[in-house]
């Protein structure tokens, strides 16, 4: 347990503060809230859930910097966030009055993780190398 803490601190802080954004009273963000972009939300989810994943992956190579593409990185940088992003959105339906289970929410959680991944690929690609360009 205190391996996973040392390895995943910044992952957990990432995670609580993520959920602190979910479940707040909205009246708690009001500099957020004068805001009136439409949709903006939508853009906070995938980039929550987006710096997650980006945080689980980083710091789940550095803690196995030799561990190759296994089921483990997965279930912590694919199915821990998609997971969570769904839990998060049926406790606001359930406990956090005036919050509300919306699963266009949950899409954009999704999409930051896949969006997150995709940029993990590149990153790897042009850092090894093995980025090449059409001329």
């Amino acid at each position: 347990m205190t391996q996973t803490l040392k390895n995943y601190w910044k992952s957990i802080l990432v995670t609580l503060f993520t959920l602190y954004l979910s479940f707040v009273h909205p009246s708690g963000i009001k500099k957020f809230n004068a805001i009136q972009i439409e949709h903006l939300d939508k853009v906070v989810h995938l980039f929550m859930y987006g710096a997650l994943t980006l945080m689980l992956y980083f710091e789940y190579k550095k803690a196995k910097p030799n561990a190759k593409n296994t089921i483990e990185l997965v279930l912590i940088c694919v199915i821990y966030p998609i997971v969570l992003g769904g839990l998060v959105e049926l406790a606001q339906e359930q406990w956090f009055s005036p919050r509300t289970a919306e699963w266009i929410d949950w899409l954009a959680d999704i999409v930051g993780t896949v969006l997150s991944l995709v940029f993990v690929f590149l990153y790897h690609k042009i850092k090894n190398g093995t980025w090449k360009r059409n001329a």
